[in-house]
C-alpha cells in the first residue's frame, strides 16, 4: 500500500522493500464466502539475483513479454534499439503462463534484434499463478513452476546478458509493490536494493 501511495501522490524516491509474506493463489469468485477469509500466505524467500556486481540507474522500459513480442513481430510501437541504451528492463509474463521454452524463444528473438544488450539491468516478478490452477496449491509450490527470467536472458543468443533481479513481488501476488514504468529506477546489485522515483 505504501508504494501505491507514493506512486499516486508523490514524486519521491522510494525503496522497494521485501514483503514478509505473500500469496499467489486465486480465490474462487463463484463462492460467496470467498471474502470471508484471506488466502493462505507463504513466507517471502527473498529476491533472486543474477550477476549482482552492478549498480544501475535508468528509465524503466518493458511490460508484458508476450505483448512486447507481438509488437516486435508487427514492427510497431518499438523505438530504435539505441533509444533503450542504459534503461532498466522490466518484464512480466501473463496469466496465460507461457512455457519456459516460449519465454526463452521470445527473449532470444529480442536478443537477435539487439534489444537486450541495450539494458544493463533487468527485473522481473515471479511468474503468475494462472487462473487454471487450483486454489489449493500456491504457484510457487507447483512442481512445473517456470524458471526465472534471468537465466533465460543469459542463455538467449547473440546478446550481452543483462544483470538481473527476479521474483520481485510486482504483479500476480498479494502483497505486491508498484514499480514506475517510464520512471527512474535504481537496481543496486552489491547492496541488494531497488529504489524508484515515481
Amino acid at each position: 500500500m505504501e508504494s501505491l501511495k507514493k506512486a499516486v501522490f508523490t514524486t519521491d524516491t522510494f525503496e522497494i522493500e521485501l514483503v514478509t509474506a505473500f500469496t499467489d493463489m486465486h480465490p474462487d469468485w463463484a463462492n460467496l464466502t470467498t471474502l470471508d477469509d484471506a488466502l493462505p500466505e507463504v513466507p517471502e524467500p527473498g529476491w533472486l539475483w543474477h550477476d549482482d556486481d552492478l549498480l544501475v540507474t535508468g528509465a524503466s522500459r518493458g511490460g508484458n513479454l508476450e505483448i512486447l513480442h507481438w509488437n516486435l513481430a508487427a514492427d510497431r510501437w518499438i523505438r530504435p534499439v539505441e533509444d533503450y541504451s542504459g534503461c532498466v528492463l522490466l518484464l512480466e509474463t501473463s496469466e496465460e503462463m507461457p512455457s519456459a521454452v516460449d519465454v526463452y524463444r521470445m527473449l532470444r528473438n529480442m536478443g537477435e534484434r539487439g534489444l537486450l544488450k541495450q539494458f544493463p539491468r533487468s527485473s522481473s516478478p515471479s511468474p503468475r499463478h494462472g487462473t487454471e490452477w487450483s486454489t489449493s496449491q500456491s504457484r510457487c509450490e507447483q512442481s512445473s513452476e517456470l524458471p526465472s527470467t534471468p537465466p533465460s536472458i543469459a542463455r538467449s543468443a547473440s546478446i550481452t546478458p543483462a544483470r538481473s533481479s527476479s521474483a520481485v513481488r510486482t504483479s500476480g501476488t498479494d502483497t505486491q509493490r508498484v514499480l514506475p514504468y517510464g520512471g527512474q529506477i535504481t537496481v543496486d546489485g552489491p547492496g541488494r536494493r531497488i529504489t524508484v522515483a515515481y
